[in-house]
């Protein structure tokens, strides 16, 4: 391996190309264009981020022409619409420009050379629909929608327009991109925009499920709400502590959302949802109306919306009738102060002897006085005027 290497400076260039994996220099630029300062980052940690990033791009002295190049270059690579062309780009280290668009060129013109072979195939063997859908249509198929628009040849247009394959966005027969009647469309399963929900390729999750088994069970929990002026269906879920509303719902009405990275944690420690940012909304329940609250954005709930602790709190108590048929049971959030009465004698020893005093001797004006006041206060209840007899006593004492 460096046995035929004659200086120390040829061994070790060996054994960097051998053992060191090279840097992607257009990748290392997407990093350091891409970069954003972190939730709770500060100023001179996200400085030093970009400039440790910025050692793998390997920027150089370059002319005005040569940058430019080198900018439409990452911008060619980076809103390329195939994914598989990116990879190939990608799988080279150092490119220009010029060798860039070379590549994407040969890989684009492939691809509408396979569709030819593809749509020869089935006519002249005749297979049917499902012949084709037992071999599954190229990776490079959905990135690249509209290939066929630029076929000129009229005999080709019709060729490939033969081709059985259906649409990954409406399920139906392909056709271009801008004339998918799914373009605009939002799925009512993932809420994504852009496919028909037969189309959707993500799972149903299992909170969803769980939410549809059981909806009747939470219509006690579930009141009708105005947020924002529009009526939606919001649960009442004392297990939460802050209140969250679904993500789709907020970007259908185009609410302001600020941005706000929060994980929250399920029932265990290895669930846990990442919100996509926060609004602050005017609810409107019964006849209460709530200025400013705070509403994390979540997908997925199985409610519009989902008020918890944080709102709840507001209130003295709240109060959810069913109808069974045992008494009301009453769960107080504050836990009963529990504080042991401290001793009287805590501080005397065992062996300690108590020492017995004479009283004081009155004169026969103050103890006619006395039981006069005492007579007096076994009538009454406690007032001011035992302050009042006291003063008199005192003032008796010193004429």
């Amino acid at each position: 391996m460096i046995s035929d290497k004659e200086t120390y400076e040829e061994a070790i260039q060996s054994l960097n190309n051998i053992y060191v994996q090279p840097n992607n220099e257009v990748f290392a630029r997407h990093k350091l264009a891409t970069c954003r300062q972190e939730q709770g980052q500060s100023v001179d940690a996200f400085l030093q981020k970009l400039r440790s990033l910025s050692k793998d791009c390997n920027f150089k002295a370059v002319t005005a022409e040569q940058h430019r190049d080198e900018s439409i270059r990452d911008a060619f690579i980076t809103g390329i619409a195939s994914n598989s062309i990116r990879k190939r780009l990608l799988e080279k280290t150092d490119l220009k420009l010029k060798d860039a668009f070379e590549e994407a060129r040969v890989l684009e013109h492939a691809y509408q050379h396979s569709l030819l072979y593809e749509s020869q195939s089935e006519t002249t063997s005749g297979a049917t629909t499902n012949a084709v859908r037992e071999h599954p249509a190229d990776p490079v198929a959905p990135q690249l929608p509209d290939l066929r628009a630029s076929i000129d040849s009229t005999q080709t247009r019709q060729e490939v327009s033969t081709i059985s394959i259906k649409c990954y966005f409406c399920g139906r027969g392909r056709h271009p991109r801008n004339e998918c009647p799914a373009r605009e469309a939002t799925c009512n399963q993932c809420g994504k925009k852009g496919h028909f929900q037969r189309s959707c390729k993500s799972r149903k999750s299992t909170a969803f499920a769980l939410a549809t088994l059981h909806s009747l069970g939470l219509g006690k929990s579930t009141s009708l709400i105005l947020l924002n002026g529009v009526p939606l269906k919001a649960l009442i879920d004392t297990g939460s502590c802050e209140s969250y509303v679904s993500a789709r719902v907020a970007r259908n009405h185009k609410w302001p959302i600020k941005t706000s990275v929060d994980r929250i944690f399920m029932a265990s420690i290895h669930l846990s949802r990442v919100t996509e940012g926060h609004i602050f909304a005017t609810i409107q329940l019964k006849d209460e109306t709530y200025e400013n609250i705070k509403l994390s954005l979540l997908d997925g709930l199985c409610s519009d919306v989902i008020l918890g602790l944080d709102f709840i709190s507001l209130h003295e108590n709240l109060q959810i009738p069913f109808s069974g048929k045992r008494p009301p049971l009453c769960v107080s959030t504050l836990r009963p102060a529990k504080v042991e009465a401290p001793s009287l004698f805590g501080n005397l020893s065992p062996n300690c002897t108590p020492v017995a005093t004479k009283s004081r001797r009155h004169s026969l004006l103050d103890s006619k006085f006395i039981n006069a006041e005492i007579q007096r206060l076994l009538k009454e209840e406690p007032d001011d005027q035992q302050i009042y007899a006291a003063r008199r006593l005192s003032h008796a004492k010193n004429g």
